[in-house]
């Protein structure tokens, strides 16, 4: 069996649910990875040192750093197979890391001989901290000595992150109030703790994860238990402005430009062609941004309403996001709009067009999606959307509403600018 190995660089739990594979000693999948790297050299380095790849401790681990306080909420209903207690809940959580300035080290590697692939192995600036976590109901109370990476991954034309403060725990290692425990005396439980650098967001995330192991094979899984975030934002994004420019972009002014008071030509697919109405305007102050070494998305939370002229769709409104693809040369790329809706079919659905009566319809699910291009000299032709209905009728009594919700009928509306 092959077991997982816990590389400081490698994200082995993902912001959703995960399920590890273990594959067979020896074998060679031809991509390469950590085993397949080798030191070279490792030494200590100044504090404003400049490492070879341009970056210095001081540069690199500024943002780390502080102290913060974000909400804090958990739940542990996900995982049938452990008892959690308390199961969920909410509180506030104080997060201060520290590092040791006298710790830093540069370690360079390079491709083993003999890899299996090409390798994946930058050098890399190292150094030793301390985390603390407080809730204010108890929930967690922890000290961590921890190690911190900075890894600059632009010579292999991949985006260098910032550095993540990472530790486990076993929950029996625990020091706050939070349980956690397996019934099954073949299962182990490992917590993963994950810190954005406090000083760009006071944003973390703890990922609960458990591994089984039957005879010879071992399976595990599981996914992210608890979070905190001052901004609100995903873990990994972090919260910008909207009264600010961005990349030298007032994004509400963008939005309002293009979908205030936007008309698009549609065409269903039954041929029928109409025009489609719409109206975009920013619900909130902040969004959240998610940062690369050429661009950045930023997801901003619309609210939207659109109406058609042939009068198929009527009045529909609701809440959708504009993701807005910004690069770091201040050239905007694109906006991608995306709304869904569950709604009754009176009063803003006239289905008569495809045989159905809303008397017999339970719901109808509105999705819709644009897609604007600023770039480039086909941008215009490359613009557009559609709406797609999803259609779910009541039981055959035409009374009792249907308990599987499947779609029974599914229409489309093309948009194309005019």
């Amino acid at each position: 069996m092959k077991r997982l190995r816990y590389a400081p660089f490698a994200l082995l739990l993902s912001s959703g649910c995960f399920v590890t594979e273990f594959g067979n000693p020896g074998s060679c999948d031809g991509l390469g990875g950590e085993e397949d790297c080798r030191i070279t050299s490792s030494r200590a380095i100044e504090w404003a040192e400049a490492g070879p790849f341009g970056v210095s401790p001081e540069s690199a681990f500024s943002e780390v750093e502080g102290s913060c306080r974000a909400p804090f909420a958990w739940e542990g209903n996900d995982w049938s197979e452990l008892s959690v207690d308390p199961v969920s809940g909410q509180s506030v959580i104080d997060v201060t890391v520290s590092i040791d300035r006298q710790s830093a080290i540069l370690v360079e590697r390079e491709v083993e001989k003999g890899a299996c692939g090409p390798g994946f192995c930058p050098s890399y600036l190292e150094v030793s901290g301390q985390v603390n976590l407080k809730t204010a109901d108890g929930t967690l109370d922890e000290r961590e000595q921890v190690t911190i990476n900075y890894m600059d991954s632009s010579s292999y034309g991949l985006p260098t992150s910032p550095p993540t403060v990472r530790w486990s725990r076993a929950p029996d290692e625990l020091n706050g109030t939070l349980s956690i425990r397996s019934s099954r005396k073949n299962t182990s439980v490992r917590l993963s703790f994950e810190i954005m650098p406090v000083q760009k967001d006071c944003a973390g995330r703890v990922l609960l994860g458990s591994e089984t192991c039957d005879g010879k094979e071992c399976k595990g899984g599981g996914g992210i238990f608890a979070t905190w975030s001052i901004s609100g934002c995903e873990f990994g994004t972090r919260g910008v402005d909207l009264g600010e420019p961005y990349q030298g972009l007032l994004l509400t002014d963008e939005i309002a430009a293009l979908w205030n008071d936007a008309t698009y030509r549609g065409r269903w697919d039954d041929g029928e062609a109409t025009l489609f109405h719409l109206a975009v305007t920013t619900s909130t102050p902040t969004a959240c941004v998610e940062t690369h070494d050429k661009w950045s998305v930023v997801s901003i939370p619309v609210e939207v309403s659109y109406y058609t002229d042939d009068g198929r769709l009527t009045g529909i409104a609701g809440t959708g996001n504009v993701r807005a693809t910004i690069r770091n040369d201040q050239r905007l790329l694109q906006f991608d709009l995306w709304m869904s809706e569950e709604m009754q079919c009176e009063p803003f659905f006239d289905l008569s067009y495809c045989s159905a009566d809303c008397s017999q319809i339970h719901h109808v699910t509105a999705q819709l999606g644009i897609n604007h291009y600023f770039d480039g000299a086909e941008s215009a032709a490359s613009s557009g959307g559609r709406i797609e209905l999803y259609i779910s009728e009541l039981a055959d009594d035409g009374v009792n509403p249907r308990h599987d919700y499947k779609s029974d009928l599914v229409t489309r509306l093309a948009l194309m600018p005019l």
